[in-house]
């Protein structure tokens, strides 16, 4: 491996405001965010059939992470904090988001790309479809935690998160990762904080630039909001309660070790409640 990294290194999770935040970044000089983007602990399970140990051409191996982070500024990719921390990095940033707010999101952006089943009837229903669909269960489901971690959580084991030895096992699993990392790691909520996440890696890795301070960033990747509105279904709650109980986990541990700002369930459940309606549902 070669000498560690000096770069900055941002952990892009999907639907986090992370095209945003790197649209922002990619006008500055030494900021890599491609061509590969994705993480071999993460992203080699496709649609294509790939399995963990198939080359990946989109996937940064570890050596590879860290040495093109030997020659920026900033790196930035769909890339665990495993895999950065793995790779050298002593400067780790992550943008996290409410998970059943981010699942909603995800459920609009693959939609307008035709990407998961389209069912008859509802948006509720298609919802519902999403929830229940072999992408959702392999890939979209605990996907906070997984980016923290690096741990891949096959369908067989979904299936079983209820189970409290497994969420135990789980998030030791995690512990034992931010033990080793949790001191180069900073956290930021989506949305309120990224701007002063932007600002502030502006500052550190652009000084001679003089970025003023930004308190919003422009919105990208971003679907349409609706203006008529649907109940969400009992079931299709508790299907995303299984989905993000991981995440939910993974949130806390972050909160537990100061790595993010604590916020209140109330808190939380507002910023769901804000995000069905803009995607077209309510909860009651």
């Amino acid at each position: 491996m070669t000498a560690p990294p000096a770069a900055a290194a941002i952990v892009h999770i999907p639907k986090c405001a992370g095209t945003s935040l790197r649209r922002r970044l990619e006008t500055h000089e030494g900021v890599t965010t491609g061509p590969k983007y994705h993480d071999p602990y993460l992203m080699a399970i496709k649609a294509g059939g790939l399995s963990l140990d198939d080359p990946d051409p989109f996937a940064y191996s570890i050596d590879e992470l860290s040495a093109v982070g030997a020659t920026s500024t900033v790196v930035m990719g769909h890339v665990s904090v495993k895999a950065f921390a793995d790779a050298g990095y002593s400067s780790i940033r992550i943008v996290v988001r409410e998970p059943r707010s981010r699942m909603l999101s995800l459920f609009d952006h693959y939609q307008r790309l035709d990407g998961v089943p389209q069912a008859e009837g509802s948006r509720s229903d298609a919802f519902l479809s999403f929830l229940n669909s072999e992408f959702t269960n392999t890939q979209g489901n605990n996907f906070l935690y997984r980016m923290i971690a690096g741990a891949q959580i096959e369908q067989e084991e979904y299936d079983e998160l209820a189970d409290v030895l497994r969420l135990n096992s789980a998030i030791s699993t995690l512990d034992a990762k931010l033990d080793r990392v949790g001191s180069v790691i900073v956290g930021a909520y989506w949305d309120r904080d990224v701007a002063a996440l932007y600002s502030e890696v502006a500052a550190e890795r652009f000084p001679e630039l003089s970025i003023a301070r930004t308190n919003e960033l422009p919105r990208e990747n971003v679907g349409p909001e609706f203006s008529e509105t649907e109940v969400l279904s009992h079931e299709a709650l508790a299907r995303m309660a299984d989905l993000i109980a991981l995440d939910e986990l993974a949130l806390d541990a972050l909160i537990d070790r100061g790595l993010l700002q604590d916020r209140s369930a109330d808190d939380l459940d507002r910023d769901f409640e804000v995000t069905a309606r803009r995607h077209g549902f309510t909860l009651n």
